[in-house]
């Protein structure tokens, strides 16, 4: 992902092949410079940020957004919410820019980089220790127009549970163990989720995995639709597919779905 002259990049492992963290790495557009490292997991574990190959997510002020997969969560917490380990399994991660650290006098979880908010699942734990990773899908940060007053800037992501979460980019929610603290969840909206959601038009596009079908929900004032609005007839088998949408500026919309499986390219009316 480029932003503001910096190229970055996220990582996971090989095959899941342990021991790793995942990291993000920023190298300068110009000099190839290494710019900021960041670690999801300093004192714990694993931590990768896979999405499916799903990109980093930026914001207008920079911020970057992933998703982490399975992995060490610290759920004892500083008096501002945040882990006191640094670790963030199984979380969303919001990224700023730390022009305070250095490679010699890093922060908690690298240089370059601090986390600004986050969330982590109530359930983490259990998601844990059913490899659920809830980062196994990329986000989608969603137009201002489809938020509400309260919620104007929206993140949209799932992981294997194939819960749909709907999160304030501007108030993640960060951990409660009680219960998440979150705009929406959507519960067994999709059967596990290895893409990333697609907005067209007051639409999310998801294809889950395991024999799951291409969905659509609405969104607008800030709630989704808690059932699909469409559906298509076809299965997609794993790892699902991941939507494309092309248009005539706005018009005669199509949805591309590639099932893998198969080989086949499916070509969708955006509406239906």
């Amino acid at each position: 992902t480029l932003d503001n002259g910096v190229v970055y990049i996220a990582y996971a492992s090989n095959a899941d092949n342990g021991p790793y963290h995942g990291w993000v790495l920023g190298f300068s557009e110009q000099s190839d410079q290494l710019v900021a490292a960041f670690c999801t997991t300093p004192n714990g574990g694993e931590g990768g940020i896979w999405q499916g190959g799903g990109q980093l997510v930026t914001d207008s002020a920079g911020d970057l957004y992933f998703m982490t997969g399975n992995g060490t969560f610290d759920t004892t917490l500083n008096g501002q919410g945040f882990p006191i380990g640094g670790d963030y399994g199984m979380s969303m991660v919001k990224l700023a820019v730390d022009p305070i650290s250095t490679a010699t006098n890093p922060n908690i979880n690298g240089w370059g980089l601090r986390v600004a908010d986050y969330f982590t699942a109530f359930n983490q734990n259990a998601l844990n220790n059913r490899d659920y990773d809830l980062g196994s899908g990329g986000l989608t940060l969603l137009p201002a127009s489809v938020g509400s007053g309260a919620h104007l800037n929206l993140l949209v992501g799932t992981g294997k549970e194939g819960r749909i979460y709907l999160v304030d980019a501007n108030n993640m929610g960060k951990f409660n163990p009680n219960g998440d603290n979150v705009v929406q969840e959507i519960v067994d909206g999709i059967n596990g989720s290895f893409d990333t959601p697609a907005y067209f038009n007051g639409e999310i596009y998801y294809v889950g995995s395991y024999g799951d079908v291409a969905k659509t929900f609405s969104i607008s004032n800030g709630v989704m639709s808690s059932v699909p609005t469409s559906e298509s007839a076809v299965q997609y088998q794993y790892p699902g597919a991941t939507t494309t949408l092309s248009s005539n500026n706005g018009t005669n919309a199509v949805v591309w779905d590639a099932d893998s499986t198969t080989q086949t390219l499916y070509a969708y009316c955006a509406g239906n």
